[in-house]
């Protein structure tokens, strides 16, 4: 193997490996925000689900949507 040939795979996997540590760096998460979490929390408190999403819950049933989709709810949650 020639000399500038070796040199040349040495130099490609240092950029290789610059780059995959770079990608790790950049890609590592920060902690959220107070007021970020404070919406988080929120969002992923129960509450009872508003008359548009069980209307659609229950569209595909025969009956009226709206039972249909809280009884299918109702079977989700449990």
């Amino acid at each position: 193997m020639s000399r500038p040939l070796r040199i040349t795979r040495y130099a490609l996997a240092a950029i290789l490996l610059l780059a995959i540590t770079l990608t790790l760096y950049w890609v590592r998460d920060d902690s959220l925000h107070p007021e970020a979490s404070a919406w988080v929390q929120a969002v992923d408190s129960p509450r009872d689900s508003s008359d548009g999403y069980l209307y659609l819950l229950g569209l595909v049933a025969a009956t009226e949507p709206r039972a249909a989709g809280r009884a299918r709810l109702a079977e989700y949650r449990q």
